[in-house]
């Protein structure tokens, strides 16, 4: 008897030798050295996918937990930042090792993702956009990037969308010349530290009542009191360090613990704009809306990730605008790209200057 009339396929694959019964009228492609190779092949890839994607998974797992602990050691904060990403990667790991019949692991997975789609899921359902009696406003937030030379890009952005205030950051005595241009229709400015490549300017079509500049751990911010259409509002432009040592890190919180007691000393309803250099999952972060009695203008509107503007599997938010509770947030979207490193935002909102707000205003930051 002869292995084709048996019907057994003989295949050696990284010198394991296997019989498999075949199917009868194969016996003459059975055994070929081409379909050997090409069986050892998918077999060593399949291992080696499966081995570099458990490998990542169980990394994104570690991250997942590492991310909690950003409070004790600053190193521990880039990985508080990406839960959009980790879920995605568990997510995908879950259904990869259920493919595989690997239901163990796979539930590991899916609950590291659930652990961070609880994190990301609250800011897609939040406060209702009523409609309020006070005149819809719009806002946009900008980090230029101070190399940026896309000045006229810029200038269009800002007159696409229209807004009645615009915060911008990272801003030099170019960029304020630059912005000169659309005086016609921001009459109101104010502006700090544009001596440097880290100023901030603000833009406004209403009439700025008050300008204080507040030097915060290095770095200047803005308060400005406006008069709008006969109701009071301050806005809060600030460019918080970037958390790139020890140092810095602590700075940045600092500077965040000082925005607080900035915001819980006004009046009236606040709005706090700009590049703070923390996503909403830092506990910096959290430390500020609990310390100011601010809420977070994407409640309701998702994710809306802002940097890096060219590296969208990692972009993640840091550009922020928290508003008091009498100021109710109609939309809120990610501009496009100016040339900077990071997206615009643009913020549509109205004032309730009910008495009932203004008490709640207060009392919530106090």
């Amino acid at each position: 008897m002869t292995l084709s009339d048996s019907g057994v396929a003989i295949d050696i694959c990284a010198g394991i030798l296997t019989a498999d019964v075949g199917h009868p009228g194969d016996a003459e492609t059975i055994g070929s050295p081409v379909q050997l190779n090409s069986k050892c092949d998918d077999r060593q890839w399949r291992s080696t996918s499966w081995g570099i994607s458990r490998a990542l998974a169980n990394f994104t797992c570690a991250a997942t937990v590492l991310g909690f602990l950003a409070r004790w050691w600053f190193p521990f904060e880039y990985a508080c930042h990406f839960r959009a990403q980790y879920a995605v990667v568990l997510i995908g790991g879950a259904l990869l090792a259920s493919c595989s019949r690997r239901f163990g692991i796979a539930t590991i997975w899916a609950s590291f993702a659930m652990v961070n789609l609880c994190l990301i899921l609250p800011l897609y359902f939040g406060f209702p956009t009523a409609s309020p009696a006070g005149a819809n406003l719009r806002l946009v937030s900008l980090n230029l990037m101070a190399e940026n030379l896309e000045f006229g890009d810029v200038r269009r952005f800002i007159t696409e969308k229209d807004p009645d205030f615009a915060v911008l950051v990272e801003v030099n005595r170019r960029w304020v010349a630059e912005m000169d241009h659309l005086s016609g229709n921001y009459p109101y400015t104010a502006d700090a530290g544009t001596d440097t490549d880290n100023g901030v300017l603000i833009l406004s079509r209403y009439p700025i009542r008050q300008t204080d500049v507040k030097s915060i751990h290095g770095r200047q911010a803005i308060v400005v009191r406006l008069d709008v259409m006969d109701q009071p509002l301050t806005i809060v432009a600030a460019h918080t360090w970037p958390p790139k040592t020890a140092q810095k890190t602590n700075d940045r919180n600092r500077q965040l613990a000082a925005l607080a007691e900035i915001v819980r000393s006004i009046d009236g309803p606040v709005l706090l704009a700009g590049d703070l250099n923390t996503s909403s999952w830092s506990p910096a972060f959290d430390d500020l809306v609990s310390r100011s009695g601010l809420r977070d203008s994407r409640q309701g509107f998702g994710l809306q990730p802002t940097w890096p503007a060219g590296l969208p599997l990692v972009r993640i938010p840091i550009d922020h605008c928290l508003v008091s509770h009498s100021i109710v947030v109609q939309n809120r979207e990610v501009g496009r790209n100016v040339g900077s490193d990071h997206f615009p935002i643009v913020v549509d909102f109205s004032i309730d200057g009910g008495p009932a707000y203004d008490q709640f205003d207060q009392h919530s930051r106090r």
